[in-house]
């Protein structure tokens, strides 16, 4: 038969019928060709599968075949419970790669069972999560002779000790997607006390242009929408239009509210003046000593601009946790002479101010600026 056969599927099948009554011999030999072949073709059909929307799972789990023949598995998409199902169906995975940051921890732990396993790829943030490189996955790492992490590494000695594990013949740190640190403001797990009020955000979250609903929109289409966890796919179950959007604002004014920059420095008699000039380690070892790790500083000249703090986030941007780490890149702030002027001696706003501004009364008349920022 052709592969695009000119007569219908049906009119040819009882041609093939007429001819093997009237050539049994014939018949039973073409019959047997096509076991063969189809015996042959189906490993090839089922070896490599990608799994990227919830009905491709329905689909392979409703047959066998893929239980017998699948080795190669790509989770573009995947709920934590589609995760464990479809673990449970490929046991002799040898290949697997997880780029779907739906995924917990918890159920990262059931990828154990996978005992051919030797090839692994994944998401940066999730091997963290899953406490892949710090020796607790021993049993796992034994038995990978590859593996890819995939997304930003906030310090490359955290893999040293992977070069050293004898049964790896590759790994990989692959950086060019884009995934970079989470620059956030607060230690823990984010709440949802912060609503996304219009009447909070045209106070502290506002365009130097005036343009406010343009600039949230350009906000949210150009940072909220690099979180994977901010899918629809990845909301609860019944959630409204539009939800995720609504999410991202919360999270980065949960994020935001809770980080008192003003008054830490205030605390340790750093206020804004037209004429007082800082140390960058003054600034920062204040600035440490009441968050537990180090910012990083920016400056238009002399003159302090902005304070970053940097998050490892684990799980989801709806309800993860934000761990503090130290800033992984400096700021461009000199070593002294650092000017902390009094906002409306701070200069002109640059294009481009894209952060919430100061939270509290005293932060409004401070000149530099707290980062609060999404990135993708």
């Amino acid at each position: 038969m052709a592969s695009n056969p000119k007569l219908p599927l049906e009119l040819e099948r009882e041609i093939f019928e007429l001819a093997a009554w009237n050539d049994k011999k014939t018949a039973l030999a073409l019959v047997l060709i096509a076991h063969h072949v189809q015996t042959w073709i189906e490993p090839l059909i089922y070896r490599v599968l990608i799994v990227s929307t919830q009905h491709h799972l329905q689909a392979l789990n409703a047959s066998e075949k893929p239980k017998l023949h699948t080795r190669y598995v790509l989770l573009h998409y995947s709920t934590p419970e589609d995760f464990s199902e479809i673990l449970s169906l490929w046991k002799n995975l040898a290949n697997l790669a997880v780029w779907s940051l739906c995924i917990t921890p918890m159920w990262l732990s059931s990828m154990g069972r996978l005992q051919d396993l030797t090839r692994l790829s994944i998401e940066f943030s999730l091997a963290m999560d899953w406490a892949l490189l710090d020796g607790s996955q021993q049993a796992t790492l034994n038995r990978l002779t590859h593996l890819d992490l995939i997304g930003s590494l906030p310090s490359p000695s955290l893999f040293a000790n992977l070069r050293e594990i004898d049964n790896f013949l590759s790994n990989n740190f692959v950086t060019s997607r884009s995934e970079p640190p989470r620059r956030a403001a607060a230690p823990g797990r984010v709440g949802s006390g912060a609503n996304p009020r219009p009447g909070f955000m045209k106070t502290y979250w506002v365009d130097i242009h005036g343009n406010d609903e343009t600039f949230w929109e350009h906000e949210w289409s150009t940072h909220g929408t690099c979180y994977k966890t901010l899918k629809p796919s990845c909301l609860p179950e019944g959630s409204p239009r539009g939800a995720e959007a609504v999410a991202f604002f919360r999270t980065v004014l949960s994020l935001f509210q809770t980080l008192p920059t003003y008054t830490w420095l205030a605390s340790h008699g750093i206020t804004p003046s037209t004429s007082a000039t800082h140390r960058l380690e003054s600034l920062t070892s204040a600035l440490q000593a009441e968050a537990g790790v180090i910012p990083a500083l920016d400056c238009q000249g002399k003159t302090l601009d902005a304070v970053s703090w940097y998050y490892h986030l684990k799980g989801s941007v709806l309800d993860g946790e934000f761990v503090a780490i130290d800033a992984p890149e400096k700021g461009n702030c000199p070593t002294t002479g650092i000017h902390y002027p009094p906002k409306g001696n701070a200069g002109s706003p640059k294009k481009g101010d894209t952060e919430p501004s100061q939270a509290s009364t005293g932060e409004r008349n401070a000149g530099a600026r707290r980062v609060v920022e999404f990135r993708g």
